[in-house]
């Protein structure tokens, strides 16, 4: 959210002068998590990785566009490395990417147990209908995991005036 919707819906009531600054600051450090992330990563693959939200061949975040589990990233790269089992199958670019994907991995899980263990940082949506998204990487020994949740935002009823007293209220009448 930028600073001027915030500052319209502080001026309307909306939020208060302590919400107002707690938004602010999140819009702040929404990135600053990632970013110390990005800063202890040395490989280019993991950067990339950290900067797209998705391994060659795994997504830890799903689609990226809404609420998705928490993916174990090694056993889902362990489980595509387990198909290439002989010298011929290994010498393929899809086991390449592979084992690209497994060090990148192995250094973000180093990096993110670096940092205590958990990173996440937001994406945020300037409309009011769309929620944000939280992505989140966490190390469990050893182990990398990605997981995207829904942070969700206050939404005023549908038709309703987000300036009336009541935002809830409903043209024709109050709502049920």
């Amino acid at each position: 959210m930028n600073k001027d919707l915030l500052r319209m819906q502080k001026l309307a009531g909306l939020i208060t002068e302590s919400e107002f600054k707690k938004r602010l600051s999140l819009n702040e450090n929404d990135e600053a998590q990632r970013n110390e992330l990005l800063a202890k990563l040395k490989g280019q693959h993991a950067k990339d990785v950290v900067k797209s939200g998705n391994f060659t061949r795994v997504s830890q975040f799903g689609s990226g566009e809404d609420e998705s589990p928490r993916v174990n990233v090694m056993n889902k790269l362990s489980d595509e490395l387990s198909y290439f089992k002989t010298p011929e199958d290994q010498d393929s670019d899809d086991y390449d990417e592979l084992m690209l994907d497994l060090e990148a991995a192995e250094e973000i899980a180093a990096a993110v147990e670096e940092l205590g263990g958990k990173v996440s940082y937001f994406s945020r949506s300037e409309e009011d209908g769309i929620d944000d998204l939280e992505f989140i990487y966490s190390v469990e020994n050893g182990d990398l995991f990605g997981q995207t949740k829904i942070d969700k935002k206050f939404n005023f009823a549908k038709g309703g005036d987000p300036f009336a007293i009541n935002p809830d209220f409903r043209p024709g009448g109050w709502a049920n």
